[in-house]
């Protein structure tokens, strides 16, 4: 989603959470909490040194590698997205509650510009963490139960909950 799009959303329904990168993933292997993770509380039991600056870079050139991929499916789930689609009666006529197919087609150009930027907060959001950077070696054999224990990752979700 692009900025303009979640603004929307949360304009229309007041009560819906919206995440700020593509997945709870993100916040899991965000070069941050991996940081915290691994030099904060938890250093003395994981024993290896986190180089932050090698995991941005690494996930750069993933992020490179696979954009044209990731980009090719923008458009397709953007229109299967629910919010986009939902009718809604204004003045007895049926219209569509948000955008319809050519401003969704449109719109998608703001998330493929987030991806197109070698800036980590800017492609970071719409970089699927679930799916991609699963072989780099900071994120393996590392629990998903201990990344979210983080003070970092609390305090994301704490922002986005208040």
């Amino acid at each position: 989603l692009s900025d303009d799009d979640i603004q929307q959303i949360r304009n229309h329904y007041k009560n819906l959470y919206i995440l700020q990168y593509y997945s709870i993933e993100n916040y899991m292997y965000h070069p941050d909490n991996l940081e915290e993770y691994y030099w904060a509380a938890h250093r003395q039991s994981v024993g290896k040194p986190f180089d932050k600056a090698e995991y941005i870079t690494q996930l750069t050139e993933e992020k490179n590698q696979a954009k044209d991929s990731i980009i090719l499916g923008i458009v397709s789930s953007r229109s299967g997205y629910p919010y986009f689609g939902e009718p809604e009666f204004n003045n007895n006529a049926l219209q569509k509650r948000f955008k319809i197919k050519q401003e969704n087609i449109d719109q998608s150009a703001s998330v493929q510009s987030y991806l197109n930027s070698d800036d980590l907060e800017t492609f970071y959001r719409s970089l699927p963490m679930k799916t991609y950077g699963t072989h780099l070696p900071q994120r393996q054999n590392i629990a998903k139960t201990d990344l979210v224990k983080t003070n970092w990752f609390k305090s994301k979700i704490e922002s986005l909950l208040s």
